[in-house]
């Protein structure tokens, strides 16, 4: 589960039920040759999730993993240990249109694990590690912190996204927002430019239930997206227009994390009062240093102040 840890959630099962894709994470980790905590512990699912807890960045919404935290983690170990640090990628596998019980895709996937590199791979509620290709089949060899199964067709569940980690020595820029799906929000360009590599999403957490019964010994699963994602990678430096509405006006919280090229991070996140009348944020990003984030003082304003 993309859900990494949940106060309410460890008391249900505790975190190793809820721990899949830190799990899978620390797979990757540990196949890169990163083994150590900045503090010298193993690279497994507690000390990853202390870490995160700990981080201003280290969640989002409702106990989401964030991935670029963890590209961060990378980065600090890398300056003691000399590791390799992650560049992060997410590659849709399926669109909205797409038949959920029928449709796949690996390729993206069996691209990565042929050059050797192991996948993070999301289904419905759950992550696994794909790290093999079956031969003459439409199959990956998986390795599943919550599942038996040796074959990703085994879950017969449709592939969501393919998420990799994968070594770099140079650029780990990213500007990430994050907010409940009730929330209407655009991110463009101050200039209106197209920004080409704006991905945006929704992102499911599972609540998963021991279910020793289940065929293959996992968890049944309950899902429901609880966060919105927009997400650039690699952002030209510049300024970026924000805006936002929502139908009933109230308060909300908007997550903005932005990280440097060497991976550093400004947490620009803060509340706002909306309603249908939008407002307009303008984030300054800057590649190199600190980003900021200002509220643009408009007509929309000042009625939504009233």
């Amino acid at each position: 589960t993309e859900n990494g840890n949940s106060s309410g959630a460890e008391n249900k099962t505790g975190i190793d039920h809820w721990g899949c894709l830190i799990t899978s994470i620390s797979m990757v980790m540990n196949f890169h040759g990163i083994d150590k905590m900045p503090e010298g512990d193993v690279v497994n699912l507690s000390p990853i999730n202390t870490w995160l807890k700990s981080q201003p960045d280290g969640y989002i919404g409702s106990w989401l993993v964030n991935w670029l935290a963890i590209t961060r983690l990378t980065k600090i170990i890398n300056e003691q240990y000399s590791t390799p640090k992650f560049e992060y990628k997410r590659i849709a596998s399926i669109g909205d249109d797409v038949d959920l019980n029928t449709t796949h895709n690996l390729a993206a996937a069996k691209d990565e694990v042929t050059a050797g590199k192991p996948a993070i791979l999301q289904i419905l509620g759950h992550f696994l590690v794909g790290n093999g290709v079956v031969k003459d089949e439409d199959d990956l060899y998986i390795t599943d912190p919550g599942y038996s199964y040796e074959k990703f067709s085994e879950h017969q569940q449709p592939l969501l996204s393919t998420r990799t980690l994968e070594p770099t020595f140079t650029d780990l820029s990213y500007i990430h927002l994050s907010h409940e799906p009730n929330i209407s929000l655009s991110l463009k360009k101050a200039d209106n430019s197209e920004i080409n590599n704006l991905e945006s999403f929704e992102e499911h957490i599972s609540e998963f239930i021991v279910d020793e019964s289940f065929n293959g010994g996992g968890y049944t699963q309950n899902n429901s997206p609880t966060s919105k994602i927009h997400e650039i990678e690699k952002p030209e430096n510049g300024e970026y227009i924000i805006e936002i509405s929502q139908e009933n006006f109230g308060s909300f919280d908007l997550t903005i994390f932005t990280y440097n090229k060497n991976g550093d991070l400004s947490n620009l996140s803060s509340s706002f009062l909306v309603g249908k009348n939008k407002i307009q944020l303008k984030l300054i990003y800057d590649n190199e240093g600190n980003s900021r984030l200002e509220q643009i003082v408009d007509f929309n304003t000042l009625l939504n102040d009233i």
